[in-house]
């Protein structure tokens, strides 16, 4: 919702340019790679700083743990030793092989309730009182939505446009570096946008991220007061269902 002060600058503007003036609105774009926590809050409304300023947070403790199934988790493993084999790991398409079929897996113990969409083009914007737009904007790798009826994922060919939007409630990022961490604020960036969406849609804010190079995951959680939650990284031998 808008103050009484942008709409009223906004009002100004658009009597400005019918009279014919040269009005130049001030525009700050930035990706989410490119975005820091500033960045994010003004073009999504979702400041996770702390009163003094910090980026502000906190151990997400509740992160469950022991819930996949010991078979699909040794299914999983054999088929991630069996690509590792097969393939090099050069290149960040290398990882999303594993990622990929991590994933699916999950998604499997959920009934075809979930789905999910790669590559999907997100950007959002907020207008500051001054009148300077900010934009945030990129690809998430991956997004899982909610299809519970089964609808949007079946006979859907290649040309078809990306799902609705508003539905999708976790972000993955998958990343080939070893220190997945260097990657967390570019997911926090594509959270965040993604939760604006949902928001403005009347939908839950509460949203989940995913960071990963196959062998090491780390999760986030932003709640509905706008406080980001982030559990340990967890590591996975390629190969064997053992898990530090």
């Amino acid at each position: 919702e808008e103050d009484l002060d942008a709409l009223r600058l906004k009002e100004a503007n658009l009597y400005r340019i019918l009279a014919g003036e040269d009005v130049k609105l001030a525009t700050e774009s930035k990706s989410f790679r490119e975005a820091d926590v500033e960045h994010i809050a003004k073009a999504t409304g979702v400041d996770l700083r702390s009163p003094e300023g910090d980026f502000e947070k906190q151990r997400w403790t509740t992160l469950p743990d022991g819930d996949f199934p010991d078979d699909r988790l040794a299914s999983l493993c054999a088929e991630w030793s069996r690509v590792s084999e097969r393939s090099t790991f050069w290149y960040e398409a290398s990882h999303r092989a594993l990622i990929d079929r991590a994933l699916h897996a999950v998604l499997d113990t959920f009934d075809g309730s979930l789905v999910l969409t790669y590559e999907l083009s997100v950007e959002t914007s907020r207008e500051d009182k001054s009148g300077t737009t900010y934009v945030l904007r990129g690809a998430v790798d991956y997004t899982v939505m909610f299809d519970r009826q089964g609808k949007l994922a079946a006979g859907r060919s290649t040309s078809c446009p990306a799902p609705l939007k508003p539905l999708n409630f976790v972000g993955v990022e998958a990343k080939k570096v070893l220190d997945i961490t260097e990657a967390k604020m570019q997911l926090v960036a594509e959270v965040c946008a993604l939760r604006k969406i949902r928001t403005a849609a009347g939908r839950s804010g509460l949203i989940y991220g995913v960071l990963s190079n196959a062998e090491k995951w780390q999760f986030i959680m932003i709640d509905e007061e706008d406080k980001l939650h982030v559990s340990d990284i967890i590591t996975v031998k390629l190969g064997t269902p053992d898990r530090d």
